[in-house]
């Protein structure tokens, strides 16, 4: 007897399951590096795509230009191509995808062999071979693709919660910056008001008509507006590194934002309707859709322990070959036989895992419209504060400043009491400012709240005046 051919036969099957094998490619991290990339970002080259909403024609990419001042939908740009976190997000969709490939291939064979030895006065031994192959069960193999691509979709629509909440950070970053540097420049303002104030006092007192404690109570309230001025622009260099860092930016950019050094300006826009909320929720949360795509992950999961129960099978040929000489091929088969567990317990499972998937939509449907009718409420409520102060308050505090500055120039009042005035009209400014910047997070909350689309970039060209 010789063992050549099966030998020849063993290294072959190896040499044939070797085919097509990945090398594996060591890439070590090297901390120094990453971080030497992070510095080393240049928006320079960054190129974006502009685009008109239902524009049919393919989006251009220019170069990015932040010279000129970003807008809000730049940012949302910036922050959705380059932060780190969300790429690493994007990330798990190959992970995901691998999951598909896997569902497409067909299960490897087994290759065995065996030796029989003839018993009981019986001469004589045998080699043989067999490749078996398992046989899919009924439903099998779609079941698993539809698990993967079910898979793929939570994966996506995961990121696309990601990205939306990314964009809600970045805008809300954005009014974060402009309002306090509008709060700063007020400060600014009143420190000139309290300068102005010591000036007028130290000449009333070189004519006798102040005393050393009214100076000293005016260079005293002047001094306080001084710390309030260095830790309002301390406030207004903490947001701007909170923006930069949501962007993925190194903190040491200088970027400008269109809007930066004048006052905040929004426009104040229509409420949705009740229809309208839910309309949109149901067709733009992608917290929603993930939902969903979980529920259908789980859906093919209990699809796949269905097809479990049914036996599994295994079929292939055979090859023996004995002492004598004589050799012989046939065919052989298995089969499971399902006495005890037909996958009783996995179809159970999973019919209960569908329910509470099911469950779990409903309950963040009902929270995510819960939520939705909240910042509604809340832009209502900011809107009306914004309303008043500019219809009411506003003309009042620009009547009296102008009554107070030509009583003063009469001599009809005093500095304090000018001063009093004078604070009581900044602060009503900053009054505005609040209710300004409280609408505008609430009008982000709203459309973060319903899954509101993400921005289209809509900008001017090079050359041109300014961004629409």
């Amino acid at each position: 007897m010789t063992l050549i051919p099966f030998r020849s036969a063993w290294l072959s099957a190896a040499a044939f399951a070797c085919l097509g094998c990945a090398s594996y490619s060591p890439r070590p991290l090297a901390p120094a590096d990453e971080l030497a990339l992070l510095r080393a970002s240049n928006l320079a080259e960054l190129q974006i795509e502009y685009s008109v909403a239902g524009a049919q024609a393919a989006p251009v990419p220019r170069a990015f230009n932040a010279e000129d001042g970003l807008d809000e939908p730049e940012l949302a740009a910036l922050a959705l191509t380059l932060n780190p976190g969300l790429r690493a997000k994007r990330a798990g969709v190959g992970e995901a995808q691998a999951l598909l490939i896997s569902a497409g291939l067909l299960p490897n064979p087994d290759l065995g062999a065996f030796v029989r030895s003839g018993v009981g006065g019986v001469s004589g031994s045998a080699l043989g071979l067999d490749a078996m192959f398992a046989l899919l069960r009924p439903d099998e193999r779609p079941a698993k693709r539809a698990i993967a691509e079910s898979q793929i979709e939570l994966v996506r629509a995961e990121i696309a919660t990601e990205e939306r909440r990314l964009v809600s950070r970045v805008r809300r970053a954005r009014i974060g910056v402009l309002a306090a540097e509008q709060a700063l420049r007020l400060f600014e303002q009143e420190l000139a008001v309290r300068t102005q104030a010591v000036t007028l006092v130290r000449k009333q007192r070189e004519l006798g008509e102040a005393t050393e404690l009214a100076l000293a109570l005016v260079e005293l309230d002047r001094a306080t507006v001084e710390r309030g001025v260095r830790e309002a622009r301390a406030s207004t260099e903490r947001e701007r590194r909170a923006l930069h860092a949501l962007l993925g930016v190194p903190p040491e950019s200088g970027l400008e934002l269109v809007g930066s050094g004048g006052g905040l300006v929004f426009t104040i826009a229509e409420d949705p309707s009740d229809a309208q909320l839910d309309a949109r929720l149901i067709a733009e949360s992608s917290e929603l859709r993930a939902r969903a795509a979980d529920y259908r992950q789980a859906e093919a999961e209990l699809r796949l322990a269905v097809s479990m129960q049914f036996p599994g099978m295994t079929l292939g040929p055979t090859f023996e070959k004995d002492t004598g000489g004589s050799e012989g091929l046939g065919l052989g088969a298995s089969i499971e036989l399902p006495l005890f567990d037909r996958n009783q317990g996995g179809i159970a499972s999973k019919e209960a895992l569908r329910e509470r998937k099911r469950l779990e939509y409903v309950a963040a449907l009902h929270e995510l419209r819960a939520c939705a009718f909240d910042a509604r409420s809340e832009v209502r409520l900011a809107r009306g504060e914004v309303e008043l102060e500019q219809r009411e308050v506003l003309p009042l505090v620009q009547r009296t400043e102008a009554l107070f500055e030509g009583a003063l120039r009469a001599r009809e009042l005093s500095v304090f009491e000018w001063l009093a005035a004078r604070s009581r009209a900044i602060q009503a400014r900053r009054d505005l400012l609040d209710a300004l910047t409280r609408y505008a997070l609430a009008v982000v909350d709203l459309d973060s709240a319903v899954g509101s689309p993400l921005v289209v970039v809509v900008s001017a060209g090079k050359g041109e005046d300014s961004k629409r």
